[in-house]
């Protein structure tokens, strides 16, 4: 995936690992939607069983059908929407910073930078038999800047990612503290 387009990488930048939510997050999204996809079908046959004669009438099948075409148009819009806002929310983590990239609806997004040196804390949460089962969690980035909590929500394997976090953090001291001695 090409991230040039969210942000300019530095020279001696390079990309660590990007992270989504876990697809387990999904399930309850597409079980809803699956129940309103499912719907319409269930209204056809209570209708054919209790009004037969809507299905056949030249004025009321007509409106039917518009009425039907309109619900799974929104249906389809709204499953889009979900997709959506699951693939082009990510965190995309570098060797000198941290950006979390968010879509809000359509047409917009907003895209957050932390840079690696300014992490002061870095804490994993999973609550839940279902988060301890499929491996996610939350990971809270707290920072000394303007916006002092970076927070990444039903990642894979937050312990790891946090541990990984640390160790760009210690990297990056490291680093400046060789360039400071030179």
């Amino acid at each position: 995936m090409n991230f040039e387009h969210v942000t300019r990488f530095l020279p001696e930048e390079k990309v660590v690992f990007v992270m989504r939510r876990h697809p387990v997050s999904l399930v309850g999204d597409l079980t809803f939607q699956f129940i309103l996809g499912v719907m319409p079908v269930g209204v056809y046959v209570a209708i054919g069983r209790f009004a037969p004669v809507w299905l056949t009438d030249p004025v009321i099948q007509p409106v039917l059908t518009i009425v039907a075409s309109g619900y799974y148009l929104c249906y389809w819009l709204f499953l889009m929407l979900t997709f959506t806002d699951y693939y082009l929310d990510y965190v995309l983590i570098t060797t000198e910073r941290i950006v979390h990239v968010e879509q809000r609806g359509l047409f917009s997004r907003m895209v957050s930078e932390l840079d690696i040196s300014r992490v002061q804390d870095v804490t994993s949460d999973s609550h839940g038999i279902v988060a301890f089962v499929f491996g996610y969690g939350t990971v809270l980035v707290q920072t000394a800047g303007e916006q002092e909590k970076f927070i990444f929500e039903q990642i894979p394997h937050a312990e790891k990612v946090r541990e990984r976090i640390l160790d760009l953090v210690e990297e990056d001291r490291h680093r400046d503290n060789v360039k400071a001695n030179s």
